[in-house]
């Protein structure tokens, strides 16, 4: 069932996320491959900063299974409250950092 809002979020999220997408490839040309996830992600809270992009680093939320707590998960960023980013450094492409992103972003 879908409201009339919808499409109002759609685009919002929208937004963000060029603004997410933006800010990324600003560090990725900045620092390369190579560097610990860490390191990319302090870089990225340097770039929201400088955007004026609102985030939380290191969120912390509860993961419910069928009513039941089961865990914990620490999100590298949520980003205005509304998108989950998760970073990841390899060495290489492989399809399973696409399985990766994809579990992540369905929370």
């Amino acid at each position: 069932m879908s409201t009339e809002s919808e499409p109002k979020e759609l685009a919002a999220i929208d937004a963000i996320t060029k603004k997410i997408i933006g800010c990324a490839i600003d560090v990725h040309w900045q620092l390369g491959p190579g560097l610990l996830e860490q390191t990319y992600e302090t870089a990225m809270c340097v770039e929201l900063v400088g955007a004026g992009v609102p985030f939380v680093r290191q969120a912390a939320f509860l993961v419910v299974y069928k009513g039941s707590q089961i865990g914990e998960h620490r999100a590298d960023l949520i980003v205005e409250n509304a998108v989950i980013v998760e970073l990841k450094s390899v060495e290489r492409y492989d399809p399973v950092c696409v399985l990766s992103a994809s579990v992540a972003s369905s929370f």
